[in-house]
């Protein structure tokens, strides 16, 4: 008769909660250093995200302007702020 609960091949330690967390960790870690680190084509030089060409950005800036000044009351004429 065969016994029952045993396991058959070479015998592994056992991790553990300590040991699993480790390679948790670890695992996270260089996920998070690759992709940290790979080339993204989609990125702009400044880090931010290309979305539309600098066309399209053009065309709905004109188009939203004049929205945006209505609703904050027009434009605001502070040399400190850019107006």
């Amino acid at each position: 008769m065969a016994e029952t609960g045993k396991q058959s091949g070479p015998a592994r330690p056992a991790l553990g909660i300590g040991g699993r967390r480790m390679i948790g960790a670890l695992v996270s870690l260089v996920l998070g250093m690759t992709i940290a680190v790979a080339p993204h084509p989609v990125r702009a030089e400044g880090g931010g995200l290309i979305l539309m060409s600098p066309e399209q950005e053009k065309k709905i800036g004109a188009e939203q302007h004049p929205k945006i000044l209505e609703e904050c009351g027009g434009a605001y004429d502070v040399p400190e702020i850019g107006g």
